[in-house]
């Protein structure tokens, strides 16, 4: 007003007033400069404040982001599936869970798919494996969706992670830099996307790094988080610690670097150095828009290197602050125009502060409502710890008003006891500018409860440096009890896991026990014949890998197709021609609920060929239907080799024996014929008058004879026992009978030294035992043989005794022969029961003897089950003793059996005696009625032959007959029935019936019995016995004349063995008669030759019946020549036929046959005899002219008849008829009649002498 009175009052000039205009125009414009510089420090100051806020809210949200991916990733990595695939590595099997490593790979899966669906923007979870390509769970999650995404090709995108845990501690957590997605090649993906990179490690069993646990997650939600709610004054970059934009206004500036087109900071923006404000960390740089005010922060993605972090910063356009100073220059400046221009500049500026300052409190209010409506307790700090501000969800998290808090320490207010030293620690850290992210500690309420909390500390920064803290507090209680929940779910869980897998985990362990130890491969098929299990053995043995054969290929891959199409053809023999898969062939019968085992070939890989043993199975789905097929294979390559050379080494074991055994029997048949004729002359002559010194010689050569074919029958007897041919003959005898016969045998040898022969048989041993009475004696002879030998003084025991009783009955009985003779040294003892061993050479000199003696002994003495031992002293003498468990038995009753061996029976006894008798033979083989007619004629019998019972019945009510010979099995009717026909007639009632039988068993002899018969005779016939039972049973009902002592001829010796025929035997069985024996090698040939077919083809037609009727016929025409070997297969195949019709007998029948043709054509092979070799077998006929008519008559009888005694009576008119019609003529007519023509032989000797 002064001045205004001055000018107005003092007239100032132009010039003043113009000097004082332009002075207040000058002290206008700089109050408006000095105004504006102060409105922008003022405002300046403010917006420090309020971006710093900015900035640690950010900051929060990038930390708070972090901790909560650690803290998860951290819990997965926990799970446990992971410990159970690392205890797993090694062999694939977790053993302290009992559980598959694949079956735990499946359930981390599982978890790490549910955890990706409930957190949005988790990209890609793996579990990596330190030094493997391929990661070893890995899930992706896309579009709601998660998956498996195992990585084939290339190594993982996340296997970077493996380098910067590499020397880190097991358990740590670290976070990759920000990057965009990179395929396995390393472009970005597309579209590109930016992730957040976790990653821990995972421990081995032994404390080493076993891999990693990963976790990508979608960092575009982060950036969102960043950026939203901001003001639009606020500019945030996040930069790398390259300061590379990870986040920019400006999209197409973000991860430039990623793009190849790379974008910093410094490439944006140059620092001011003019524009760092050290007492609150802003800074100021230059860009392209001009200046901006910066405030930035690292936050570290690794607590323990601090080169690795991310920057991020709020920035601030200068212009912002420009503005408000250019505003309060206008309004200055405005003071130097007119008053009223002045005042209004005055009013326009007051009003536009005030508008600023508005906003400027628009804009805190706007900051403290957010810190307001925060989730998390926000508490301010002062230097002491001392709450300066709190926000209402600190009220609502501890149930404290602003009003009762503000003022007072944190330690007071919600720290509980024990926790005071770690809040101190906390305030200290920030302090020193520390920033605590996330720790978790515990926090107490006003009313006492402790609750978990996580907490977040950061400095604040005033003008004179830090003075004070800001602490962010969440309530983690919901989550910690959500964390505890879910190890007790999990806990439960695997316990219930446990529980109700423990069977299934039993049969799973019990089935890859089998699978990977079996030494047979085991493949499975779907139902289909693909593939789908292929066992380690099924790899061996093949070639192939599972995964080369496993959902790719059949079992058809591993077999010849010629062998499979050839296999299938055999199942349809009816020719109908079916299109059969390589299944169908392999499971034949499996489809009929067993098990098809077959031998098959298999190809291997290489091409090489296999033999197996295939066991195929069906596999049924719950239906009950096919949903599969099961095959054990197993190598049996050892056992076809093993098997063709014990077929080579049988056929040459056989081939020897068979050699032995001809050579054995064609030689002792050529030693036994003329002992026998010796010793039987020698009976002769003895029977006649002699002087004593012919006497004594003759008896001389008789013992000396039978010495010898004692000692033949020895070496002959080993030889059988080696070959198992020798059987025991059992039959009850009188146990004193062999003591007896033995003493006898002797007792002229002891009379003539001064030896006693002391016999001791004990009361308390049976009367009559089971046992063969002729290997009993044959022992004795042994034994009692040698004390004999080799003692010359002294007393010679044989003593029988009881020394226990056995639990079925039997008895025990030891028998011992003692002597007091030479003796012998320990080691002739030792050696003393081995074929061909004498005691010394000086023994052998001595004494002479085989050294099979004992050896036999023993044999026999094991074949009765009996033991036999020696006792010796050199000087002393020798005792020999056996024990034998003999079975008690009551005195034979009618039936008895032949108990003399075969090979002991004198085959030169006389077979007359016969002489009158009418005898029937009731058999149907031809072969049987032909050797029954031969035996009857030479014994003079009157011999009627018919074919079946019925017949049988017929002849005795028009015939009178002495004794009816009767077969069993026969067509028509058979022996049973026709036996119990005849004894229904009168005349046969008391009629002799005897059974032809070869089968010999006790059921057979008591049906023969309950029929009605009398006796029965065994078939192949033994001559002696033969006649001997026709004898006994005559010897009441008809006059039977006496035999009477003849010279025998000696049976005719074959020209050499007939391989499959006992021929010493066979022709003892026909007495020497060589024409009849070749007639019935004829016959037997024209009979069975092509049998085997013929079975054959009755047993595929299922016709049992005529099968075991014609191997009982050849069971029994073996017999009769005996072919044993043929015979008893013949036996076994007839005993299984009528035991088990429907079982597969071709193993049976295939071995019958195969002998049964070498023997037919061993027959066809034999040498014939030259008719010069023939020589009677009857008596000289009466001497007179041969062609006789009544000589002519007898042989046309015997024609007409069909009776082989046309043979012998041909043998007699053989030279005289070679008189009258020439050798060729009678050679024809003698071959019709050897070859049973004789209907043919009649007709040739009518036309040559015509009645």
């Amino acid at each position: 007003m002064q001045i205004s009175n001055r000018i107005d009052d003092g007239g100032l000039s132009p010039r003043t007033i113009v000097l004082l205009t332009a002075a207040l125009v000058l002290l206008v414009l700089i109050a408006a400069l000095v105004a504006g510089e102060q409105q922008r420090e003022r405002y300046q100051a403010e917006m420090d404040v309020r971006q710093r806020n900015v900035l640690l809210q950010r900051v929060s949200i990038l930390t708070r982001t972090q901790d909560d991916l650690r803290m998860q990733l951290q819990f997965l990595s926990q799970s446990p599936p992971i410990p159970g695939i690392v205890r797993a590595e090694a062999t694939g099997f977790d053993a302290e869970e009992n559980t598959e490593g694949s079956r735990w790979r499946r359930r981390l899966e599982t978890v790490l798919a549910g955890y990706a669906l409930s957190r949005p923007g988790v990209e890609r979870m793996a579990l990596l494996a330190v030094g493997q390509k391929q990661p070893v769970v890995a899930v992706e999650s896309h579009d709601g969706q998660a998956h498996s995404a195992g990585q084939a090709g290339g190594a993982h995108p996340d296997s970077d992670l493996l380098g910067l845990l590499a020397q880190r501690p097991v358990g740590d957590i670290v976070i990759a830099d920000i990057d965009l997605d990179r395929r396995m090649n390393g472009s970005v993906a597309d579209p590109p996307r930016p992730l957040l990179r976790l990653a821990t490690s995972v421990p081995a069993l032994d404390g080493t790094t076993f891999g990693i646990m990963t976790m990508a997650v979608d960092a575009r939600g982060l950036m969102i988080d960043l950026v939203n709610d901001l003001n639009p004054i606020y500019r945030v970059y996040l930069l790398d610690a390259a300061d590379n934009f990870l986040l920019h206004p400006d999209p197409g500036r973000s991860f430039g670097m990623a793009r190849g087109r790379p974008w910093r900071w410094s490439d944006e923006f140059e620092p001011l150095e003019s524009g760092v404000r050290e007492a609150n960390g802003a800074m100021t740089f230059h860009g392209a828009e001009g200046h901006i005010h910066v405030m930035r922060q690292r936050v570290a993605l690794d607590r323990t290197d601090p080169n690795r972090f991310v920057t991020l910063v709020v920035a601030v356009p200068d212009q912002v602050i420009a503005a408000h100073a250019a505003m309060v220059r206008y309004w200055v400046a405005g003071l130097g125009l007119p008053l009223a221009g002045l005042m209004a500049l005055l009013l326009v500026f007051s009003r536009r502060s005030h508008r600023r300052d508005r906003e400027l409190a628009a804009s805190d209010a706007w900051l403290g409502a957010i810190i307001d409506s925060a989730s998390d307790a926000v508490i301010g700090l002062d230097g002491q710890g001392v709450i300066t501000s709190w926000n209402p969800a600190a009220t609502r998290l501890f149930g404290r008003a602003p009003s009762d808090v503000l003022g007072l320490s944190t330690l007071a207010l919600i720290v509980p006891p024990g926790l005071e030293p770690q809040e101190r620690d906390l305030l200290d850290r920030v302090g020193r500018g520390e920033i605590l992210v996330n720790l978790r500690t515990r926090r107490q309420r006003s009313d006492g409860r402790i609750i978990d909390v996580s907490v977040t500390a950061t400095p604040v920064r005033g003008a004179h440096g830090i003075n004070g803290a800001a602490l962010v507090i969440r309530d983690i209680t919901e989550q910690v009890a959500a964390e505890t929940s879910i190890r007790e779910i999990n806990s439960r869980l695997e316990q219930q896991v446990r529980e109700r897998t423990m069977e299934i985990e039993a049969l799973a362990a019990l089935r890859n026990a089998i699978l990977h130890c079996a030494g047979s491969a085991i493949i499975a098929c779907d139902r289909a014949g693909t593939i789908t299990l292929f066992n380690p053995a099924a790899e061996s043995m093949l070639g192939y890998a599972p995964d080369e054969v496993v959902g790719k290929a059949t079992p058809a891959l591993f077999h010849d197709p010629a062998e499979l199409a050839m296999r299938g053809a055999a199942m349809h023999a009816d020719g109908e021609h079916l299109l059969l898969s390589a299944m169908d062939v392999l499971s034949a019968d499996a489809h009929h609920g067993g098990v098809d085992t077959r031998e098959w070939s298999f190809l291997r890989k290489d091409g090489t060929r296999l033999p197996v043993l295939l066991a195929v199975t069906t596999l049924a789905d719950r239906s009950g239907g096919i949903a599969g097929y099961l095959i054990i294979a197993t190598d049996i390559s050892v056992q076809v080799r093993d098997a063709a050379r014990l077929r080579d080494a049988l056929a040459g074991a056989e081939a020897s024996s068979r050699a032995k055994s001809a050579f054995l029997a064609n030689m002792g048949h050529e030693i036994r014929t003329p002992l026998n004729g010796i010793i039987g002359s020698a009976h002769l002559v003895l029977d006649e008058p002699l002087s004593d010194s012919q006497h004594t010689h003759i008896d001389s050569v008789r013992r000396s004879a039978s010495a010898l074919l004692s000692i033949v029958n020895d070496v002959l007897d080993y030889s059988r026992i080696d070959a198992g041919l020798l059987m025991l003959e059992p039959a009850p005898f009188r146990l004193a009978d062999p003591v007896a016969a033995v003493a006898d045998l002797f007792a002229p040898v002891i009379r003539t030294r001064p030896v006693a022969l002391e016999i001791s048989l004990d009361p308390a041993l049976p009367d009559w035992v089971q046992g063969d009475a002729g290997r009993m004696r044959q022992i004795l002879d042994n034994l009692v043989g040698n004390a004999v030998k080799f003692t010359t003084t002294g007393t010679i025991t044989v003593a029988l005794r009881r020394t226990g009783m056995q639990p079925d009955g039997k008895v025990d009985m030891q028998v011992t022969v003692s002597d007091t003779g030479i003796g012998m040294a320990p080691e002739q003892v030792a050696r003393l029961f081995q074929p061909f061993a004498l005691g010394d050479d000086s023994h052998r000199r001595q004494h002479g003897g085989t050294g099979l003696g004992l050896a036999l002994t023993q044999r026999l003495v094991q074949m009765m089950g009996g033991t036999i031992r020696a006792e010796s002293t050199q000087g002393q003498g020798s005792r020999f003793i056996i024990n034998l468990h003999m079975t008690p038995v009551d005195p034979p009753a009618s039936i008895t059996s032949p108990t003399q061996p075969a090979a002991s029976v004198n085959l030169f006894e006389d077979m007359s005696g016969l002489g009158g008798a009418r005898i029937l033979v009731v058999e149907d083989n031809d072969l049987n009625r032909l050797v029954a007619k031969g035996f009857l004629d030479r014994a003079g019998a009157v011999t009627t032959l018919v074919e079946n019972g019925a017949e049988a019945v017929a002849a005795v009510e028009r015939e009178r007959f002495d004794l009816v010979l009767m077969d069993l099995q026969m067509p028509v009717m058979d022996g049973l029935d026709a036996t119990r026909a005849i004894r229904a007639l009168a005349v046969g009632r008391d009629l002799p019936i005897l059974a032809l039988t070869a089968a010999g068993h006790e059921q057979d002899l008591r049906a023969c019995l309950d029929a009605g018969m009398d006796d029965h005779i065994d078939k192949p016939f033994v001559p002696a016995l033969f006649l001997a039972t026709l004898r006994r049973w005559l010897a009441a009902g008809v006059a039977v004349v006496p035999p009477t002592p003849v010279t025998q001829p000696p049976v005719l010796a074959w020209p050499q063995p007939i391989a499959g025929i006992d021929t010493e035997q066979a022709m003892g069985r026909v007495m020497g008669n060589r024409a009849l024996f070749e007639t019935i090698l004829d016959q037997f040939v024209a009979r069975f030759d092509g049998l085997g077919e013929r079975l054959a083809s009755q047993l595929s037609n299922q016709q049992i019946d005529r099968a075991v009727a014609k191997l009982h016929e050849l069971r029994g025409a073996a017999g009769n020549i005996s072919a044993l070997a043929v015979a008893e297969k013949a036996t076994l195949l007839e005993r299984a036929l009528r035991e088990e019709p429907a079982a597969d007998h071709a193993a049976g029948l295939a071995a019958l046959a195969g002998d049964l043709t070498a023997l037919v054509a061993a027959i066809r092979a034999r040498p014939r005899p030259h008719p010069a070799e023939t020589v009677p077998v009857l008596p000289p006929p009466p001497t007179g002219d041969p062609l006789e008519p009544l000589d002519l008559d007898e042989l046309r009888a015997a024609l007409r008849a069909k009776r082989l005694t046309a043979l012998d009576t041909l043998e007699m008119l053989k030279d005289d008829l070679t008189r009258r019609l020439g050798t060729d003529k009678v050679r024809e007519f003698a071959s019709l009649v050897e070859a049973l023509r004789f209907e043919e032989a009649l007709a040739l000797l009518e036309r040559e002498f015509p009645v």
